[in-house]
């Protein structure tokens, strides 16, 4: 039986298939064939109508059922090679017609090689075509090869291969506004091609026949010649965490910068050699799929050719630094300055260590207000936001030692895991509660910020902390990308009071449905396990989840530019000061002298400056105060 599937308007002619062929459970049974890697991405919505995204945290295993919402496969592998090319027509911009038009050309190109290949069609009228290879090659070299192929395919879209985590959405799959993949041809024919591949000769006929468009391109070689010496790295930095620039091409597979591949895989191994990296750290992250793109520039060794090849560099690095005098630091060496806040610069505090009956004071006064919390708020994503903003304010009371927190909003921010805005709006609703767990014991001036002090409220004093919580810290870097629901349903296993995603909704005080997602998130990146039908924490899988995910360079970003910003603060202070009425600042967390409220001449509207140049603002709204989150700051510029 054969049905007609309405073509999209201008799509072309109408497509006849055989309509129990490519139903979308059958069609989905092809994405393992066309993944790189068994791992798929499952949409979630913006707030938009109808709008998805894709993000990390949303991955997990590829499934053998067909998910309920649209969802991606991964095509790269932990090696940073791909198994399919995939050729994405999108009809955004271009429209229906174009697409058309291109996949018949694409399709001819194709033919002309004797390429197999499966294509399907989009309820919007784009179109996906597979072509499986016989031997993975890095994703580097396919984004040249879909770039090259926009010369005479216009809507084609290489942002599938931009990096290392690009997926695409295989036949079968959900389309965001209703409809699946459709499957174009036979699904058993589909299958057969698939699973059987293309000639190995194909791979090499396509990119000679693209020489002349990659070369106006400026791409490189797939094969670059090896370089005598590694003056690539001889500019490399001392500084202990891995460099951006570096780690950008040993994630993602950049060449930006480097002569070829080969050049710039010698300056990230000489990179990680200079910061103290064992052989063995780098292998881990090859092999694990942290450093994919690295993994990506060994493609053309094959078995245990590319670790031969990868010790050999690597001992290269380490004579590399002998001969410039640049020594190894031993892995295990360890700072031993002190670093209280995120945005201070490293050794401007003495450590601190609270003792033992301390950390249980902040523990009862961290329980008392997720309580009060519970108990006052509007909702449970305020609760859930403010409640992450409690455990930053936690975290810094056991950092300086006492009950008073004088961190700023930037600070707190990097802690809990969202911008220094949000930080300071639950700021001010927890000093708004009846009988608050926060008090403004002083406000901030110049440099200082607000001194808060942690009081445990009357009405939940005889609140107990949490079985099995000993410890105090704010969001670990790893749940940057899974999220904060995501955090707590950890934590709940590993502090052991939930083994199940049921008794997790329970104690975390969240909907079934979220304590589910949350727990296939965790145990799809291994961060939990079950054992005898009991979920159990892998708390020490958490760093090379943040690495893998990406989660540190988040961080690292958000204390950069808060530390930029804190300079600039910093500098107009230094200016301000040095005019005629900046003495009256005062300095060094004096206080300033307030405009008198009886008086209508200080009496300014919002935003209005004295005419000596400073700004008053008033203790109102996150989004009208001044930038550095405390009261009477000068508002124009960005601040801690």
């Amino acid at each position: 039986m054969t049905t007609t599937v309405p073509p999209v308007h201008g799509a072309g002619p109408d497509f006849r298939v055989d309509a129990d062929a490519v139903t979308a459970e059958r069609a989905w049974s092809l994405a393992p064939m066309i993944a790189g890697r068994p791992r798929m991405r499952v949409g979630v919505r913006t707030g938009r109508p109808g709008e998805f995204t894709y993000p990390q945290r949303a991955e997990r295993p590829l499934t053998a059922v067909l998910p309920s919402a649209p969802a991606a496969v991964r095509l790269a592998d932990k090696h940073g090679c791909i198994h399919t090319l995939c050729l994405d027509l999108d009809v955004g911009g271009h429209g229906a017609h174009q697409v058309e038009a291109d996949r018949r050309t694409l399709s001819a190109w194709l033919d002309s090689f004797g390429a197999r290949y499966v294509t399907d069609r989009s309820p919007s009228g784009g179109h996906h075509i597979y072509v499986p290879l016989a031997i993975p090659v890095p994703y580097r070299d396919a984004w040249e090869v879909v770039r090259a192929l926009r010369s005479i395919a216009p809507s084609l879209d290489p942002s599938v291969f931009n990096s290392v985590h690009g997926c695409i959405r295989p036949p079968g799959a959900r389309w965001k506004h209703g409809g699946y993949q459709l499957l174009l041809g036979d699904i058993d024919e589909a299958s057969f091609i698939l699973s059987t591949r293309n000639a190995e000769s194909l791979w090499l006929s396509m990119w000679s026949s693209l020489e002349q468009e990659r070369h106006e391109l400026g791409m490189n070689e797939p094969a670059a010649p090896e370089p005598e010496a590694v003056e690539a790295a001889a500019g490399v930095s001392t500084t202990r965490p891995f460099f951006a620039r570096l780690e950008a091409v040993a994630r993602e597979g950049t060449t930006e910068g480097y002569k070829s591949r080969s050049e710039a895989r010698m300056a990230v191994l000489v990179g990680a050699a200079r910061i103290g990296m064992r052989f063995q750290d780098v292998v881990a992250r090859v092999e694990d799929g942290r450093w994919a793109g690295l993994a990506s520039f060994y493609a053309k060794y094959t078995g245990t050719v590319a670790r031969r090849r990868l010790a050999s560099e690597w001992n290269k690095a380490l004579r590399f630094l002998a001969a410039n005098g640049l020594k190894q630091p031993p892995p295990t060496q360890r700072e031993s300055h002190g670093r209280i806040s995120y945005t201070s610069p490293a050794g401007s505090h003495a450590p601190t260590r609270g003792t033992r009956s301390h950390r249980d004071s902040i523990l009862q006064w961290l329980a008392a207000a997720d309580r009060q919390l519970t108990v006052h708020s509007t909702s449970s994503r305020q609760a859930r936001s403010a409640r992450w903003v409690a455990r930053a304010l936690a975290e810094a009371a056991v950092k300086s030692g006492g009950q008073n927190v004088a961190f700023g909003v930037r600070s707190l921010a990097v802690a809990a895991g969202m911008s220094h805005t949000s930080v300071a709006t639950h700021l001010k609703w927890l000093r708004s509660l009846p009988d608050p767990p926060i008090v403004l014991d002083q406000v901030g001036r110049l440099e200082h910020a607000d001194t808060y002090l942690l009081v445990i409220p009357d009405e939940f004093g005889s609140t107990v902390p949490p079985r099995g919580r000993r410890r105090v810290f704010a969001l670990r870097p790893a749940f940057r990308a899974l999220g904060h629901v995501a955090a707590e349903v950890f934590e709940a296993v590993e502090d052991g009071r939930a083994d199940s995603a049921v008794s997790a909704s329970s104690v975390c005080r969240m909907s079934l449905t979220a304590a589910r997602e949350a727990t296939d998130i965790l145990l799809s990146y291994g961060l939990l396990a079950r054992a005898a039908g009991r979920l159990v924490a892998r708390p020490g899988r958490l760093p090379s989840i943040a690495e893998y995910l990406g989660a540190h360079i988040e961080l690292r970003d958000q204390v950069d530019a808060y530390r930029l910003q804190r300079r600039a603060w910093h500098a107009y202070l230094e200016w301000l000061l040095a005019r005629p009425l900046g003495g009256q600042l005062g300095s060094h967390g004096s206080p300033c002298r307030e405009p008198a409220a009886s008086s209508p001449g200080n009496a300014l509207p919002q935003g209005q400056r004295h005419s000596g140049g400073c700004p008053q603002a008033a203790d109102t709204a996150p989004s009208h105060r001044p930038t550095m989150g405390q009261t009477n700051r000068c508002a124009a510029l960005p601040t801690r």
